[in-house]
């Protein structure tokens, strides 16, 4: 099984915490925001993760942030055949 979670990263935090200097991975970025970016796939990404799971036989489940759960537009762009509401 694989898990993806998407998050909306610019409401991850208060603006002054995400346009703050980080340089915990320089590589990704320089601050919180950008780091949080590098990290979250867009729809390119996840359409082909989806297109290849479903070539392996595998279930492409989303795990929504609380967001999510009430207005997230890529439910309507991509087909979730599975969202988990619960998670430990």
């Amino acid at each position: 099984m694989v898990k993806f979670q998407r998050r909306t990263v610019n409401k991850l935090a208060i603006k002054s915490y995400l346009d703050a200097s980080d340089d915990r991975f320089p590589e990704f970025g320089k601050t919180y925001i950008e780091i949080r970016e590098y990290f979250e796939f867009d729809m390119a990404q996840y359409k082909e993760s989806q297109r290849i799971l479903k070539l392996g036989g595998y279930v492409f489940w989303k795990a929504p942030d609380e967001e999510s759960l009430t207005n997230d537009d890529m439910n309507n762009r991509i087909d979730i055949s599975h969202t988990l509401l619960f998670q430990a």
